[in-house]
């Protein structure tokens, strides 16, 4: 079911200075590298300038959107069947070379420890289909996508090196969940998206990452299935 999605660019003071309404697929409604290119295609001015997307909490609080799971937070917590997007901008960069804007903020803290009881740290991710305009190599690990070209793609070792300094890059640093067609969870009847875990055991078991970690089936292994499968007929 496409999600319905009602954007509010703010300017001073968090006034409202232009509305758009439009419809997002459910199969990328979870991607915030889309939703930030539906927002340049609609709000022209925000072509050459940086900006945030925000969502409202429970609480009426403006809370940031720069992933894919900030995203998936705001959809949860939906009031009615609009999602409401707030816009707010930078600065305008204008003609200023892109070369002077640091392409990545210090941290403001060290990171915590690492435990044993802790999941291990994420490897980097590749991500399919997609190939980088400066070496032509896979891009694994951080994305940096043009927010002006259609289709242009940097490796973080071609952005670090100064490639395509002249438009702003939006860092990607994971693929949007691959939906796994024909595949239904048995846990909660959905479609199955990101890690399919299929049973080893039983003929056709499958659950999604939420049921899986929910402990659904716990009587046999489970099988991860990170792609959707490729079956040839002849």
């Amino acid at each position: 079911m496409p999600v319905t999605v009602k954007a509010y660019l703010l300017g001073k003071e968090e006034k409202v200075k232009e509305i758009h309404r439009f419809t997002v697929n459910q199969q990328v409604s979870g991607s915030f590298d889309y939703l930030s290119k539906k927002t340049t295609e609609l709000f022209s001015n925000l072509k050459n300038s940086n900006f945030k997307l925000y969502y409202k909490d429970e609480d009426e609080d403006m809370v940031a959107i720069s992933s894919d799971d900030d995203l998936m937070m705001g959809l949860s917590s939906m009031k009615d069947a609009i999602f409401r997007l707030y816009i707010k901008e930078k600065g305008n960069r204008g003609n200023v070379p892109l070369k002077a804007v640091p392409a990545h903020a210090p941290p403001q803290h060290a990171p915590p420890p690492y435990h044993a009881s802790q999941a291990p740290p994420m490897a980097p991710v590749l991500h399919p289909n997609v190939t980088c305009d400066g070496c032509d190599g896979s891009v694994v690990g951080t994305r940096f996508k043009c927010m002006v070209c259609p289709d242009y793609d940097l490796c973080s070792q071609c952005q670090a090196r100064g490639f395509h300094t002249e438009h702003a890059l939006h860092p990607i640093f994971a693929p949007p969940p691959v939906l796994h067609p024909n595949v239904t969870c048995d846990g909660c009847d959905s479609p199955v998206a990101g890690t399919r875990y299929k049973c080893t055991v039983c003929r056709d078991y499958d659950l999604c990452s939420q049921c899986q970690a929910k402990g659904f089936h716990a009587e046999h292994p489970l099988l991860p299935i990170y792609y959707p499968l490729k079956v040839s007929f002849k």
